[in-house]
């Protein structure tokens, strides 16, 4: 299914003028069984219950599943994903859906394999499509699609079947298409057959917008190593996190690491090269930079970088975190040289706190997204960056009114963070939708500990659509849904969607940390704790380190009553060397809930006997505190401590 404004209908092609084709910019060649040279068409049924693939549907790819180890172009592969759309995808599986892409395509989705890269579709009522997979006898993987139909938009919204196989050779690596069936007409005869790889510059098409005839069969062979193309292509993979994801993070949080994973995705070893990452704000220049030196890297292997250099996230707003490869002689494929990720950062002393990835509604240029037949949704997925976080409601930004839909939040305590349990689901009637933002709060505020929710805008009608935006930085969190399938949306890296939750934050039960360190001077370290929880706190201990040493632990037994904070000072002094040191010190307490907020650190310098003496000449006292760190005026025999207006204490006693 797809995003129609109309319907081509064309008489479609079943005639192949060549017989073989080829080599691509590794070596990869075809040849059919018309040719003399060419397999011998032999369909292999591995039609049994025990193969059966579930959970395929329209427009969606599932996975992974294990293979033995397949070499695939330059590289091994030992696992894939199955696409309803009658492909099969390696690493980073993507959704692919029309229109379909030629072959090769640098952009969106690379590393797949397509005997019929169609809009196939699994659902509907009574709808025989089937599709199996079996390791065969240990020396071949095949994934059979069995009776599948095109997708139609008129009831019962599937048309003809289609049974055809793919077979990969784990002995020589080459890859087969069978074709033993085919009937029915793809919109706009949308087909594209052919393999691509990990660099999607590279890849071999058999045909497109063609049907193929059946008893038919395609061989893709790889060239010999002799023959094989060097290929020299270093890629940054992602940022922060393996699937390169949007996140959000506090302004209150503390500094954010950077850290970029690099990959050899060539054949070729390659050597001194630089990556370059920054942190972008929506306007302007970075405002954090970091440059490194890699020195070798081996082909098929990866690096991951974390940076010196990290990001204080004192502005709420967009950023964008870009880092990118430089230096690489003879790159077959700058596209993947550089990678980009959407950071949001949240003012958490809000609220109220809106989550969302899209920026500015009023400024996109792009139509609204609805599916023909009005069973479409868009999902995105959120994850807040505190915990607990209670959910109070939903927001969707409608480009166009006429029908209703229905706002549902899901759980991600599914398999591998999937699309979980069911939070809360409501129905909002066209005639309360405006165009712009609709607010849509929950049945019942709902409160998560851990992991985030999927919030899904899903169509009850034809005449509505929902907002979106190509504006990068992309948060790649969306998801298309068909018929309750939920999968990658088809353009999750070029387009994001004006879906957005409110949340609040919600205290812990129990949370202390040091807030600050107050004084340091002549071996004394005085601290504030906060008791940030819900509830009193007595009897836990706090600690200090003069970098990083052993740390020197003390208990407190005194009660901190909830919201409030104590001035304490240790009872066991300090030594350090003259110099800058750097001081931490944190509370340890088992029964905290957060323990972001726990350590406060502060760097100051150590003065010598004689650098001493000269500040000393020339401070002035600001205060006399007692040792409760109150106020208090001058008193003899009494310790008291003086703070002068170079930062530094004394402890005195005056006596008569």
């Amino acid at each position: 299914m797809k995003n129609l404004l109309f319907i081509l209908l064309c008489v479609p092609l079943f005639m192949f003028s060549q017989t073989s084709g080829g080599p691509d910019g590794y070596g990869y060649t075809w040849v059919d069984s018309n040719n003399p040279n060419g397999p011998i068409y032999n369909w292999i049924d591995i039609e049994s219950t025990n193969n059966l693939v579930s959970g395929l549907g329209d427009d969606n790819i599932i996975g992974s599943f294990p293979i033995e180890d397949f070499n695939y172009y330059w590289y091994p592969v030992a696992s894939l994903s199955i696409g309803s759309n009658g492909f099969i995808s390696f690493s980073n599986p993507q959704n692919i859906a029309s229109p379909f892409p030629i072959i090769p395509t640098a952009s969106g989705a690379n590393d797949f394999i397509a005997p019929l890269l169609s809009d196939l579709t699994f659902t509907g009522t009574n709808n025989p499509g089937r599709c199996y997979i079996d390791n065969h006898n240990m020396d071949s993987t095949i994934i059979s699609y069995v009776d599948v139909p095109f997708w139609q938009l008129a009831n019962p919204q599937y048309t003809g079947a289609n049974t055809f196989q793919i077979i990969l050779c784990h002995i020589d690596s080459t890859i087969i298409f069978q074709y033993k069936s085919m009937s029915g007409i793809t919109t706009g005869n949308d087909i594209t057959i052919g393999i691509e790889s990990v660099a999607g510059s590279i890849g071999l098409q058999h045909s497109q917008d063609t049907y193929p005839s059946f008893p038919y069969s395609i061989k893709f062979i790889p060239p010999s190593i002799s023959n094989a193309s060097p290929i020299t292509d270093i890629a940054a993979s992602w940022n922060d996190n393996s699937e390169n994801k949007g996140i959000f993070i506090s302004s209150q949080g503390g500094d954010y690491i950077m850290k970029t994973n690099v990959e050899n995705v060539g054949n070729q070893n390659v050597g001194s090269f630089s990556l370059t990452s920054s942190i972008l704000p929506t306007f302007g220049a970075a405002i954090i930079t970091n440059n490194v030196s890699i020195n070798t890297l081996s082909s098929g292997q990866d690096t991951t970088i974390s940076f010196s250099n990290s990001f204080s996230p004192t502005m709420p707003g967009t950023y964008t975190f870009s880092s990118q490869t430089n230096g690489v002689t003879g790159d077959i494929n700058p596209t993947n040289n550089i990678r980009e990720q959407e950071i949001v950062v949240l003012d958490t002393t809000q609220s109220n706190i809106n989550l969302c990835f899209a920026n500015n509604i009023s400024s996109t240029t792009l139509t609204g997204i609805n599916w023909a037949g009005g069973n479409g949704g868009i999902g995105v997925y959120f994850e807040p960056s505190f915990y607990p976080a209670k959910l109070i409601s939903s927001n969707f930004g409608i480009d166009l009114i006429g029908s209703s839909f229905t706002a549902k939040i899901y759980d991600d305590d599914g398999v591998n963070g999937a699309v979980g349990t069911l939070i809360d689901s409501v129905f909002v009637d066209s005639l309360s939708i405006l165009n712009g933002w609709n607010n849509v709060p929950l049945s019942s505020p709902y409160i998560i500990n851990n992991g985030g929710v999927y919030v899904l805008w899903y169509m009850n009608g034809n005449n509505i659509s929902l907002a979106r935006e190509n504006t990068p930085p992309i948060s790649r969190q969306t998801y298309e849904v068909l018929s309750g399938f939920w999968s990658t949306y088809r353009d999750y890296q070029t387009e994001d969607f004006f879906v957005s939750i409110d949340i609040e934050k919600i205290p812990f039960s129990e949370d202390i940390g040091v807030s600050s360190i107050l004084n340091v001077s002549n071996g004394t370290i005085q601290i504030e704790i906060l008791n940030s929880g819900v509830n009193d706190v007595n009897s836990f201990n706090v600690a200090y380190s003069i970098n990083g040493a052993t740390p020197i632990s003390e208990n407190i037994t005194s009660t901190l009553l909830s919201s409030n904070s104590i001035n304490y000072i240790f009872a066991t002094p300090y030594t350090a060397p003259v110099g800058q040191i750097e001081i931490c010190s944190w509370t340890d307490y088992s029964a905290d809930m957060q323990n972001n907020n726990d350590t406060a650190c502060v760097t100051t310098t150590i003065l010598g006997a004689d650098e001493l003496y000269e500040a000393e000449s020339k401070k002035k006292i600001l205060k006399l505190t007692d040792l409760l760190g109150q106020k208090t005026p001058y008193k003899k025999n009494t310790p008291l401590f003086y703070i002068y207006d170079d930062g530094t204490v004394e402890k005195k006693i005056i006596l008569e």
